[in-house]
């Protein structure tokens, strides 16, 4: 990538300069790659309170370089992620506890794919009684990785990603529409300690905290990976 050690390539300015890792969450790869851009002071602070103009800015350069010389599926399976469509608003914010631990399953190429419902509360009825909504979620790669090593049933996370719609034939021969949340941002919504209880209480005491029993079909094992 452009990489002028006495210019930083977001002000034109000169001076002193620090490198930025286009994708900071796989520096080893950005490293590996040359996926960095030299930024001054300023800029690179910009990037670090979370301007995401910019910070989209250049992921998408960096996605650019990277499939001048890679296939588009080797960015995929490396970053795991298509900064070049998003253009249009497709963004969900969602948190709540997973309903068992997520289904990891691999491609034939090795990337890893994550599956998994999360339960959000809704807002308490004017009785007090806690509803839920049931959410079907998928991620890939590094963020299926992550899911597979430390998510487990009841485990509480934050997460940010985009619905994604799709179809598929099942056994009787008829077509089923699906929505899911592709994860794309994820972290702990609650302490390790606080996990480790939520996951040891029967299933009574979870119901009383909002976490509820999976209502029957929501969770069709005939479902396939997409």
């Amino acid at each position: 990538m452009p990489f002028d050690k006495d210019v930083c390539i977001e002000c034109g300015g000169r001076g002193e300069h620090t490198h930025h890792c286009i994708f900071g969450i796989n520096r080893k790869n950005s490293e590996k790659y040359g996926l960095k851009v030299r930024l001054c002071f300023s800029c690179h602070e910009k990037l670090h309170f979370h301007d995401k103009e910019l910070e989209l800015k250049y992921r998408r350069l960096g996605q650019q370089y990277f499939e001048k010389t890679h296939t588009h599926e080797e960015y995929m399976r490396i970053f795991g992620r298509n900064y070049l469509e998003e253009e249009s608003m497709n963004k969900v914010m969602l948190m709540g506890r997973l309903t068992r631990d997520p289904d990891i399953r691999f491609t034939n190429d090795g990337m890893c794919i994550g599956r998994f419902t999360l339960a959000v509360n809704r807002r308490a009825t004017k009785d007090g009684r806690q509803e839920a909504d049931f959410i079907s979620c998928l991620c890939f790669a590094k963020t299926a990785e992550f899911a597979e090593k430390y998510l487990h049933q009841g485990t509480k996370i934050s997460t940010v990603g985009r619905i994604q719609t799709g179809s598929y034939t099942n056994k009787d021969g008829q077509k089923v529409y699906t929505t899911d949340v592709v994860i794309e941002e994820m972290e702990f919504a609650e302490s390790k300690s606080n996990t480790a209880q939520t996951t040891s209480q029967p299933a009574a005491a979870q119901m009383n905290e909002g976490f509820m029993s999976i209502p029957e079909g929501v969770e069709d094992e005939g479902l396939p990976f997409n």
